[in-house]
């Protein structure tokens, strides 16, 4: 790699105009998924389709226009630019591919345009800003999901607080409580890197960040709350024992500890630590919902039901998932098991190269480039590791996460003469 993510367009083209900038934080705002249920209306139970989905598509679809024309009218796309990559977004053509076996073709055409939609709105905005402008966006298109969700739960209780098994908890502006942990955990992943480079306004993130805290508590979104505390430890660790040399026995010692600790913790006392977390010995049903879907991935091993034609409500294999758990899933809580159940051992295999590769890139990154911010790659794929575990947010088009991770693969794909400067100006 020759350099790092910056700006990639030529010395000659024209910077971002106010309008690119708006569009950016509106499209990034728009991928959260915030306020979506006042365009998609209700979910129709027994599909999990929203009743008001056209609306929402139609604007994706404007969306994914605007950021072609912009791509194509405001910058030079280098062919060179597709090999380096290509094998980091490996997925997506596996996705595409599956259109030749899946159980719902439409469908699965329909979501592949999404997907690659996604792809060509990040290419656009990795060749058109800095990674470090696209942490900024995030950030304010976060801030603005946050200080939703928190007005819209307390001066409008109807739509931001849960019901029936969810009486109380927090919804936020999002459709369900986990959407709005998984969301705000992304958020103080950002929020973490602006405090670290920010100083001038350090204390307006770290007062957003602890309203994502905050939220994540109201929502009793466990996953997004372990997320949170473990992040920071891991990037100190990385920065500590990746970034300099030291002895193996340090990095053992840094890495190896705390996962013994914790694993000796479950071992001997598994049922307080579940109670310390308010949580039961299934995880919330999901050991069940993982042992039903593992099964199901099964019946086809190698390519899967088809990208995104699994989860269709009681029509196929995932109603007899429903019928035996008596409760509505509309995904599989595990992001690899997700993918496995889409595309098989093809499209695992597919994504375990990309993150990968992407890895190798990201640490050789923080290793050979000076300042935190070269630590965004490192930090998004440990987020998506983690997040993937009781979550799943990989491959999902129109979904922050993957978003970032898309823009990123760009930005750690080019060279920019800003290069150096874009780095300097955040230590």
């Amino acid at each position: 790699m020759d350099g790092l993510y910056g700006h990639p367009t030529s010395p000659s083209s024209t910077p971002p105009t106010a309008v690119e900038r708006f569009f950016a934080v509106a499209v990034l705002f728009f991928s959260t998924g915030a306020f979506w249920r006042l365009l998609q209306g209700s979910r129709e139970v027994e599909t999990g389709e929203w009743t008001g989905a056209l609306v929402t598509n139609c604007m994706w679809v404007l969306v994914y226009l605007t950021a072609s024309w912009f791509l194509f009218t405001r910058c030079s796309v280098p062919w060179r630019l597709w090999k380096k990559p290509a094998l980091l977004l490996l997925p997506v053509p596996v996705a595409v591919a599956s259109l030749m076996w899946s159980e719902a073709p439409l469908l699965t055409f329909l979501r592949c345009g999404a997907l690659i939609g996604t792809t060509v709105l990040a290419l656009y905005l990795a060749l058109r800003f800095s990674i470090s402008e696209i942490i900024h966006f995030a950030g304010c298109a976060l801030g603005l999901a946050a200080v939703g969700s928190l007005i819209a739960a307390i001066i409008f209780p109807g739509f931001g607080l849960g019901t029936d098994a969810y009486e109380g908890l927090w919804l936020g502006a999002f459709a369900q409580k986990n959407e709005l942990g998984i969301m705000m955990s992304t958020a103080f992943l950002v929020y973490l890197f602006l405090f670290w480079h920010k100083q001038s306004v350090r204390i307006l993130w770290l007062g957003l960040s602890s309203l994502c805290v905050l939220l994540i508590v109201k929502a009793d979104s466990m996953t997004s709350l372990v997320i949170c505390c473990v992040m920071p430890y891991l990037l100190w660790v990385s920065h500590k024992t990746l970034t300099r040399t030291g002895s193996l026995a340090k990095r053992i010692l840094y890495f190896g500890f705390p996962v013994v600790l914790l694993a000796a913790a479950l071992a001997l006392e598994f049922d307080r630590v579940l109670d310390a977390v308010g949580r039961s010995a299934d995880l919330t049903g999901r050991t069940i919902l993982w042992a039903l879907a593992s099964q199901a991935a099964l019946e086809k091993p190698y390519v899967g039901h088809g990208y995104e034609a699994f989860w269709r409500g009681y029509e196929g294999t995932a109603g007899d998932i429903w019928t035996q758990l008596g409760a509505y899933f509309y995904y599989s809580h595990n992001g690899f098991l997700e993918i496995s159940l889409a595309l098989g051992l093809v499209g695992l295999v597919a994504v375990l190269i990309a993150l990968f590769l992407f890895g190798k890139s990201a640490l050789r990154v923080m290793q050979t480039q000076k300042g935190l911010m070269a630590m965004w790659p490192w930090a998004l794929l440990l987020y998506l590791l983690l997040s993937n575990i009781l979550e799943g947010t990989l491959m999902k088009s129109n979904n922050l996460p993957w978003l970032l991770y898309t823009i990123t693969v760009f930005s750690l794909s080019v060279s920019s003469p800003t290069l150096t400067h874009d780095i300097r100006s955040l230590k």
